[in-house]
């Protein structure tokens, strides 16, 4: 068996290329952090343009008077 050999210049290549790649992600988040910050700015003043439906208004149910639903709740105890 021989012995392993490490050759320095390939570690320091695997390292700049590390440091490379994770500055690239870095540089590419901030990026997006701003553009999402500027797109949250900007978006509003034109909301004019396509305005949000307002959502429908279910009818309100009126309830009976108050003698009638009693006299329902009695009448279905009873029943059980």
């Amino acid at each position: 068996m021989q012995p392993v050999v490490y050759d320095a210049s390939l570690i320091l290549q695997g390292g700049l290329i590390l440091c490379a790649g994770m500055g690239l992600v870095l540089t590419f988040l901030f990026l997006l952090i701003g553009v999402m910050k500027l797109q949250a700015l900007v978006v509003p003043r034109f909301n004019y343009l396509m305005p949000e439906e307002a959502p429908a208004k279910k009818p309100v149910k009126k309830a009976a008077d108050d003698l009638s639903a009693v006299a329902l709740a009695i009448a279905a105890a009873l029943r059980r």
